[in-house]
C-alpha cells in the first residue's frame, strides 16, 4: 500500500473524469462540517450533479467491518444521507495508489475486501 495522500489520489481521479468531459470541483474544507470532498457534473448535464466523499483504501480497510461508510465521519455520513434522501446523487470514492471505486452512498455500507476492490475498481490513470 502507498502512503500517497487522499488528495493526490483524488486529483488523479478528477483528472481522469475531466479528460472524459466531466466538470469536477474540489470543495474546500470549511465551516460546513461534513461537506463532501468533490462535486461532479456530467458533461451533457444528463445525470445531474453528484456529491462525492473520498476515502483511501487504507482508511476503508481499517474502518469497522471494512465498510467505506464507516470510514466517513458522522458529519460526512449525515450530509450524504440527507442529500441522498433529498434526491441528490451521493457516493463514497475509495482510492488506492493507482485505482478507484465509486460506490453509491447506500452501497458504501457493505463490507469491501481488498479482493473485491481490485476486481471492481478502475485505473486512476487513463494513459
Amino acid at each position: 500500500m502507498s502512503s500517497q495522500p487522499e488528495r493526490e489520489r483524488g486529483d488523479l481521479w478528477a483528472e481522469r473524469l475531466r479528460e472524459a468531459g466531466y466538470w469536477v470541483q474540489k470543495l474546500p474544507a470549511s465551516s460546513l462540517s461534513g461537506m463532501p470532498d468533490w462535486l461532479v457534473g456530467h458533461p451533457r448535464g444528463m445525470q445531474g450533479t453528484r456529491w462525492v466523499e473520498a476515502k483511501t483504501l487504507e482508511a476503508v480497510l481499517a474502518a469497522k467491518g471494512h465498510r467505506p461508510w464507516e470510514a466517513c465521519s458522522g458529519a460526512q455520513r449525515f450530509w450524504l444521507q440527507r442529500a441522498g434522501r433529498a434526491g441528490d446523487r451521493c457516493s463514497v470514492l475509495v482510492l488506492s495508489a493507482d485505482r478507484y471505486l465509486e460506490l453509491d452512498w447506500k452501497d458504501a455500507r457493505a463490507p469491501l475486501t481488498l479482493g473485491a476492490f481490485v476486481k471492481a475498481s478502475q485505473p486512476l490513470r487513463v494513459h
